[in-house]
């Protein structure tokens, strides 16, 4: 009986000093652990610290702080501001309630730093069930990579443990399935003597199979044919190296989970050897890194898309600080204007494109004021070509900002030209319109508004059958546009009723083709020839007098109160024996008669008319004619034209409250009959 108590008394001695010597090697890791764990009886005082917790804390010994003090004590705060946390959201004061709790906005402030943490609080409960206190584990965020060192020496401890473990042996290893857990990194160790491997809770969970089913973990070469089948290759080369020669290895992987996901590990093998130099023990840490390689792969994506819209937009960036110092440019502004980022760096890039002074600032100004606004810029470029631009300007959430650019040169020719157009056919005497496929106005100039006596709005959007009537459209106009529409070019001569008079008029439709030769309206041009049209029966009225007098051919004297009819007649035609221009004085009939038939008058030449004074056109006189409405003008040419005397002076008042002075000249030329000098000067605006 004796010799069984003293066995007994040994075993029992020896089982102490094993526990004693477990729980020695585990305080010793936990103080060696890169993170802060503390534990936290039911008042929330600290009951326990590691160092890296004191080190975090900036506390050498355990304050006496309760639960409403920990804030304070501690000098925790909520992250980015000033202020204290609240006391009831902190994880440990949670966990003391029972909650497992987790945050990630909570800051230590410390005299010379600022440490933000991420913490989790955890309730320690007894075999009943009751809760006795609360862990609090927290992360320097910054250095979250030292938890791979502490679940190393944790895997080496647990190849140690005893079968029989205490409460607080379970606790211990509670908190390191936890943290492994927060972590989500596993360990494993390989006796490579007995064969026999161990894996964490983790690992099981990391790889996707359950510790219940897999007692012994699989070896590694049933492990590695889990690895991607891209991955496969590389991750046994490294493995069998590290097992031929025994070293340390790291490696990143993708891995093949028995459910089917992909996911991404990171895996660090480290070597243990005997004192004799033998390589005894393979150990080491596995993390899921999944979420980061999405994350990295996501952002390595956008980064590829965002590269590849600012390499190929077809507009220029400058990405500028605010001193405006060139960071980045795309390919659009090298290819524009001509240097390289290089080239930029080394020379003042403003003072390139922007020779002159007063300009450069104006650009700086708008620049620096990043408003998001467009406005147009003339630059020089690399080979000192000129070039129309316009730039917006944004400033980004870092500070710098991104100027947008755009070579404008072919568009503002295109706009100069059109406007020079759009002059021309304003001032043309000729009415001039656009219309679509379905017969609606798009564009009119002034001399169909004023030959229909209708606003713009009252024109442009409506139909042809609107405008000109129903039926005219049907029976005339609607064949004539459909055949312009297929391609032919149309000619008509027709008169019509205007708002001017009646007219005999020459209408021309033309096709009007889009850049891809399509055809999407009909130009219509409407020219007023009732002047020509009048003077040629004036010509076959005389030519038929001619004809059928008998004996001495009678004198034909033409009087005209047009100057394009008469000049007309008289190139023209041979049947008449002179002309005269309306309106026209009586000595000029006299003249005309006494040429021809020999009858001579005595007259007396009026002195209101003879003096009359000729008046000089200056270019002033030219400059503020052009300033007049463009339809006063258009209708004083026009009556002009015609040799209506009391309209042209009817008009030339209508300008006098204009421009008294230009009136003045007008008027003189008007009463001096020097009409043809007054046509000269009016179409002096389309030159």
């Amino acid at each position: 009986m004796a010799a069984q108590l003293q066995q007994y008394l040994t075993r029992l001695q020896a089982s102490n000093k094993s526990l004693a010597e477990s729980e020695s090697k585990l305080n010793q890791i936990l103080e060696a652990i890169p993170v802060g764990i503390s534990v936290h009886d039911r008042t929330g005082k600290l009951i326990y610290a590691n160092d890296k917790s004191r080190e975090l804390l900036g506390i050498e010994a355990l304050p006496d702080a309760e639960t409403e003090q920990l804030a304070v004590a501690y000098q925790v705060y909520q992250a980015g501001g000033e202020q204290l946390y609240p006391v009831e959201a902190m994880p440990v004061v949670r966990a003391l309630q029972g909650e497992k709790a987790w945050v990630d906005d909570m800051e230590i402030h410390l005299p010379e730093q600022t440490i933000p943490l991420e913490v989790y609080g955890t309730p320690l409960l007894d075999e009943t069930g009751e809760m006795v206190a609360a862990i609090a584990v927290f992360f320097d965020i910054t250095e979250r990579k030292q938890t791979e060192r502490i679940l190393a020496d944790y895997n080496r401890t647990l190849e140690a443990q005893v079968a029989e473990r205490t409460e607080t042996l379970s606790r211990r290893e509670a908190l390191l399935n936890e943290s492994q857990r927060i972590a989500k990194m596993g360990s494993w160790s390989w006796n490579l003597e007995s064969d026999e491997r161990w894996w964490s809770h983790e690992m099981y969970r990391i790889i996707g199979l359950h510790p219940e089913e897999y007692p012994i973990p699989p070896d590694v070469e049933t492990v590695n044919q889990s690895v991607h089948p891209e991955d496969r290759e590389r991750v046994n080369q490294i493995t069998q190296q590290a097992i031929e020669q025994g070293i340390s290895y790291d490696i990143e992987f993708r891995f093949l989970r028995p459910d089917g996901r992909i996911n991404y590990a990171f895996s660090r093998g480290l070597v243990e050897r005997n004192s004799e130099g033998q390589i005894t023990h393979f150990w080491g840490i596995t993390q899921d890194i999944s979420a980061r390689k999405t994350a990295e792969l996501a952002l390595q994506q956008q980064k590829s898309i965002l590269q590849t819209i600012v390499d190929n937009i077809p507009v220029m960036l400058c990405f500028y600080k605010a001193d405006v110092e060139v960071q980045l440019i795309n390919k659009a502004f090298r290819r524009t204007l001509g240097w390289s980022l290089a080239e930029i760096k080394t020379l003042d890039i403003m003072a390139e494109c922007y020779p002159d002074p007063d300009y450069r600032a104006s650009v700086l100004e708008f620049m620096t004021r990043a408003d998001s606004t467009w406005q147009d810029f003339q630059l020089r470029t690399r080979t000192g070509q000129w070039l129309e631009t316009t730039w917006a300007n944004v400033r980004l959430p870092d500070g710098s900002t991104i100027g947008i650019g755009q070579d404008i040169s072919d568009r503002k020719r295109i706009e100069q030209a059109l406007q020079r157009y759009e002059r021309i056919v304003c001032a043309t005497t000729d009415a001039v319109a656009l219309v679509d496929r379905n017969s609606i106005y798009q564009i009119v100039n002034q001399t169909y508004l004023t030959w229909h006596n209708k606003r713009e709005d009252e024109i442009i959007g409506h139909s042809v059958a609107e405008v000109l009537g129903a039926d005219l459209f049907e029976h005339l106009i609607k064949e004539r546009l459909d055949r312009a529409l297929a391609g032919e070019a149309v000619n008509y001569q027709m008169k019509v009723e205007l708002a001017i008079g009646e007219r005999f008029v020459s209408v021309h439709y033309s096709p009007y083709f889009e850049t891809d030769r399509t055809i999407s309206g009909v130009v219509v041009s409407v020219r007023d020839i009732t002047q020509l049209k009048q003077a040629t029966e004036a010509a076959e009225a005389a030519k038929q007098i001619k004809s059928t007098a008998q004996g001495q051919a009678p004198a034909i004297i033409a009087v005209s109160a047009s100057v394009v009819r008469l000049n007309i007649v008289m190139a023209e035609d041979t049947n008449f024996d002179d002309f005269i221009r309306k309106p026209f004085r009586e000595v000029e009939i006299f003249e005309a008669m006494s040429k021809h038939i020999g009858v001579r008058f005595v007259y007396e030449e009026s002195n209101e008319l003879a003096n009359i004074p000729s008046t000089e056109v200056t270019a002033d006189n030219v400059d503020d004619l052009a300033k007049l409405p463009a339809d006063l003008v258009a209708n004083l040419y026009q009556a002009t034209l015609e040799g209506d005397f009391q309209l042209m002076l009817t008009l030339i008042e209508e300008i006098r409250a204009e421009n008294d002075s230009l009136a003045t000249v007008l008027a003189a030329l008007a009463n001096n009959f020097q009409f043809q000098k007054l046509l000269d000067l009016l179409e002096s605006l389309n030159a």
